[in-house]
């Protein structure tokens, strides 16, 4: 069984818009101090974009085509950590240039388009732990 993403509801209208919902998925969790969340909620519009409508019948996420370098796992939890690319470079000790190298990398190889996207695959695919 998949750990379920953490998820904070900033507005109250949020929360009471989408907390039945919430309730009947397994994938999500939700809590009560932004500190445990892997993901705050600000409005409706932030959840429809976070779990599109369900389809007939879910894919699971597929794996990766290739596998992360430690280089790239070592990115891809610095960007979950919410580190900007030039923060991630100074933490690693590399160019904002060979940050955004990898994060393409990961992109491609997670097949995500945003930043977001590819920490929320690495999650449910465990490659990564927040």
């Amino acid at each position: 069984m998949a750990v379920p993403i953490r998820v904070f509801f900033a507005s109250a209208s949020s929360r009471a818009t989408i907390a039945a919902r919430i309730a009947e998925d397994d994938r999500w969790r939700v809590v009560s101090d932004p500190a445990f969340a892997d993901i705050v909620i600000v409005s409706p519009d932030d959840w429809a974009r976070l779990n599109p409508r369900p389809q007939a019948v879910r894919s699971p996420v597929e794996p990766p085509v290739e596998s992360l370098t430690p280089r790239e796992f070592d990115v891809l939890r610095l960007v979950a950590d919410g580190l900007h690319n030039r923060e991630i470079a100074a933490r690693l000790g590399v160019t904002e240039h060979t940050v955004k190298f990898h994060l393409g990398a990961i992109f491609g190889k997670l097949g995500a388009s945003t930043r977001t996207e590819a920490v929320q695959k690495g999650l449910r695919l465990g490659v990564i732990e927040i």
